[in-house]
């Protein structure tokens, strides 16, 4: 017990650890491209984001000890059916703040500092997909932490930090604010975004994997549907 504690402790420090260098390098390299202010601009939105995610993630959080006590007790059946549950509410409200995001960021920006730290919307679209694509991970990350599959993918979210870094430093040359944060989309796309469901799905419900990112797809195109449905109809409005 004290060996599977002790390996599972160090697989968590190191998957931690990793996640700060994901989420703290891009700051870096659009000061090293396009100056201070571009950090500040940009901050506004990622402001408006990471508030969202704090905010909808205690949801996720408060849910685990829970969710780690039904896993004990109750049958593969029954963790698939809590699991697709936890996932389609994990989307109606990370898809709800992303809609936000996308929609709303920029005149919430306008409202509150003006016109002039406004991005051009590329940037709010780039901004709810990375927490589009972060926020639907919180059911994943609920599971594998209360089934303690801590050593799966382990150094995977260090192999993201490198790429996230090595395609920042590519893409923004090429388009400087936007290539950065796509950068990250894909880093995050390429590594943990289906390593981290696949390890659920595989170890720790014994299930196939497909049938997750099947149903990811179709939530995903659901979302632009409706984000597209919703520009449509506030083109409509003028403020």
């Amino acid at each position: 017990e004290k060996k599977s504690l002790t390996s599972n402790i160090k697989a968590l420090t190191i998957w931690k650890l990793s996640g700060l260098l994901v989420n703290n390098t891009d700051n870096i390299i659009i000061t090293y491209f396009n100056g201070l202010a571009t950090v500040g601009l940009s901050s506004n939105y990622t402001l408006l984001s990471n508030t969202l995610n704090t905010l909808l993630n205690q949801i996720f959080n408060g849910i685990g000890a829970s969710v780690g006590n039904y896993n004990a007790v109750e049958s593969r059946d029954k963790k698939i059916e809590l699991f697709n549950f936890i996932n389609l509410i994990n989307f109606w409200l990370f898809g709800w703040a992303t809609l936000g995001i996308v929609v709303l960021s920029s005149d919430i920006v306008e409202i509150c500092f003006g016109k002039n730290y406004v991005l051009p919307f590329s940037i709010p679209c780039i901004v709810g997909l990375n927490f589009y694509m972060i926020g639907m991970q919180s059911a994943v990350w609920t599971y594998k932490n209360s089934m303690g599959l801590f050593r799966q993918g382990r150094y995977l979210l260090i192999v993201t930090a490198i790429l996230n870094l090595v395609l920042s430093l590519a893409l923004g040359k090429l388009w400087g604010l936007f290539g950065i944060l796509f950068a990250t989309t894909i880093s995050r796309l390429l590594t943990n975004t289906w390593y981290d469901p696949y390890v659920v799905y595989k170890y720790g419900l014994e299930e196939d994997p497909k049938q997750y990112f099947k149903k990811y797809i179709n939530l995903f195109l659901l979302l632009i549907i409706t984000i597209l449905g919703t520009l449509f109809l506030c083109s409509f409005i003028n403020m």
